[in-house]
């Protein structure tokens, strides 16, 4: 098995596995499962930087007092099993 070091895939852009850009590694989920510690959950997008700064629902707020509507972006949440890190540098998200 690959090592890969978690702190240098935060800002990857991922892709699809027809090459589209996804967006980029915001935020990386894990877990204590039986005494280790376990990723299982990668959040994408400007929607997953908006939730770690907890500003998804202030903005829309702040916004909405100007008169400006719609809906902010939701992350992009994918678990450990479907992302592909052979090449960490250009992590591909696999087919469910």
């Amino acid at each position: 098995m690959q090592e890969v070091r978690l702190e240098l895939l935060v800002g990857r852009k991922v892709y699809d596995p027809d090459g589209c850009k996804l967006g980029e590694i915001e935020e990386i989920l894990a877990e204590t499962i039986d005494g280790e510690l376990v990723v299982t959950e990668f959040h994408i997008g400007a929607g997953a930087t908006a939730e770690r700064l907890s500003i998804r629902h202030f903005g829309a707020r702040f916004f909405s007092l100007f008169g400006a509507h719609g809906h902010s972006k939701k992350a992009l949440k994918i678990p450990w099993q479907r992302m592909n890190l052979e090449d960490p540098a250009r992590p591909v998200v696999l087919p469910e």
